[in-house]
This record gives C-alpha cells, structure tokens and sequence, in this order.
C-alpha cells in the first residue's frame, strides 16, 4: 500500500479510463441460519447437537477409517472397549479448559460477590481431552495434540484402554471431505477471469480510540478511488463484500442488566445509535454508485437488524441476514 501511495501519477490515459464493476451469478443459501424470535427454542442442549451430529457422521467415519486402517479393525462403542485389547472407538472430542469463562463469574458479579481473577489466555498445559459418545465418555492420551483439538470434533481414535481408565492413542483420523457437486459457473469464471469476494470484520465502530484512517482506505480501495490503474482493475472484480462480524466496538454493548438495550434508549445519548448511523453511512458508501467503476455490492450481516436501522443505504443492493 505504501509503494502505492508514492507511486508516479497517473497518465492521462490512465485516468480517463473506466473501469465497469464484473459481475457473478449469486444464490443466497444463508436462510437455514437465520433465526425468527417464533422458532427460538432455549430448551434444547449442546449434548443433543452432538449427539445429532455423531449420528449422522458415524457411518461416513467408519469408512474412513476401515478404508484408512483396513476393513478388519474392531471397530467398538466406549462402553464395549476392554481394557488392553487394541480397539477403534468414534466419538466426540470434548476439550477440558480449566481457564475458559465460567458462568459461575457473571454470578459473582450480579450477586457482588468477589469476582474470579481474569486470565490473559483460556489454554494452559493443564487442558485434557475427553471422547464422548452416546452412552460413555473417557479420557484420551497418546499422540492427539490438545492444543490442536477444538470441542465438538467428530473423531475415531485407535488404541487400547490403560489400567488407568484412560484410552492411549495411537493414531486417528477425521471425517473425509465428501465429494462436492459440479456447479454451474459462469461463463467467465470458466474461461478462467477471477472473481473475489472481500470478508472483513472487526470494524469496532462506535469506539472512542478507533481511528477513522483504516475505514476510509478500505472504501477507496474499493471504490478503486485510490492507487493506480492495475489497483483499480483488481477492485473491480470484487463482485460481494461481507461483513462477519464484531462490527460494532465493546463501547456499544450493555454490560449491566439494568441497562437494557441501548438500541431502545429514549431521550438519552446512546453510543450504539450514533454507531450504527455510522455504519449505515459505511454502508452507503461501498455500495453507492460514485462512478462507473462502482455499480454495487451484496452485503450479509451477521445480526439481524431492523430495516430503520438502514435509512440512508435502505434503497442500495444491501442483505442484512444472517
């Protein structure tokens, strides 16, 4: 970007030269992950997810690893598994943080009892790994990496039990990707043009520190309003930006529960409407047209908001979905 800056200005031809925005077939598959207030359900556990999705993946985990460790591995359930006979178990990797967030905290404070002291970090060479499946659970050693492993993964493990009521590993594997569908593509993709789709998040509007400089580079970067014409050519082929996520600084947030939503604040200065005009201007900016170069954009939003949020960008191509 700094070669960019200093570079020679442009010639003559170079500036009269308009570049048009490209453009890329598009279906929008994100409505399975919106939510309706209607449909919310806070009864159902995260152990009902994984067992859900262990189901699902056991069959396809099995042949992966017969197909990876021959057809003849015993392959067994947890509480099947005897102790020194080398087994293949499957199941769900759950990772033990000692250091994580703990609900007991927030009681603390609402309660305002003495708070638990914070940590810089939530892993620690105390992190273990317990495999889980329908019936039973057991603590895993051997070669798997705990630093590596995230809870939730769907894993078949080989090995045998240890005295100590612990599973040694040996070795293991993952679910294969499947196979992926042939898309149609457009026509220019397949004779070989790129397209590119820009993801950014972490914009932190709304904080009192954040400097406006790194905003007002993205937009002319993609406006093709700054560098120079090779610049340009590769801004215009940017068919979809998407915001994911933390768009809006710490600053907005309630932390109180006596708070409430700052979005419903009445005759008060709430730093959270301020934040989101802003990010209703962002937003006009990208996606307005401001020459031929810029035609328009397509932008997913990772909460859903209401359409009065969006007065000035509400008449622009502008998703706000999940």
């Amino acid at each position: 970007m700094a070669e960019t800056l200093h570079a020679p200005s442009q010639s003559s031809h170079e500036q009269s030269a308009k570049l048009e925005r490209k453009s890329c077939s598009y279906d929008n598959l994100s409505k399975r992950f919106e939510f309706e207030s209607h449909s919310r359900r806070f009864t159902q556990q995260y152990s009902q997810i994984y067992a859900a999705r262990l189901m699902e993946a056991r069959p396809v985990l099995e042949r992966t690893a017969r197909k990876k460790w021959g057809a003849d591995i015993l392959i067994t359930k947890l509480t099947d598994v005897k102790s020194g006979v080398r087994c293949c178990v499957l199941g769900t990797l759950f990772k033990v943080m000692p250091l994580k967030p703990s609900i007991l905290k927030e009681i603390s404070e609402e309660h305002g009892l003495n708070p638990l002291p914070p940590h810089g970090r939530f892993t620690s060479e105390d992190d273990s790994l317990i495999l889980e499946d329908e019936s039973q659970r057991i603590v895993l050693t051997g070669v798997i990496s705990t630093s590596t492993s995230v809870t939730g993964t769907v894993i078949a493990v080989v090995g045998l039990e240890l005295g100590s009521g612990k599973f040694e590993v040996e070795k293991y594997t993952y679910c294969e990707v499947p196979s992926q569908e042939i898309s149609t593509l457009d026509l220019s993709l397949q004779q070989g043009e790129d397209r590119y789709v820009l993801m950014v998040s972490g914009l932190g509007i709304g904080s009192s520190k954040r400097d406006p400089l790194p905003l007002d580079l993205l937009v002319d970067t993609v406006t093709g309003q700054l560098g120079g014409l090779a610049d340009h050519q590769l801004s215009s082929k940017i068919v979809r930006v998407i915001i994911a996520g933390n768009v809006l600084s710490e600053e907005t947030k309630a932390h109180k529960k006596d708070e409430g939503t700052k979005f419903l604040t009445r005759k008060v200065d709430a730093i959270s409407v301020d934040a989101v005009k802003e990010l209703d201007e962002l937003l006009t900016r990208l996606a307005g047209i401001k020459d031929s170069r810029v035609y328009w954009f397509w932008f997913l939003i990772s909460v859903k908001l209401h359409p009065l949020c969006w007065s000035t960008c509400e008449h622009l191509n502008v998703s706000c979905s999940c």
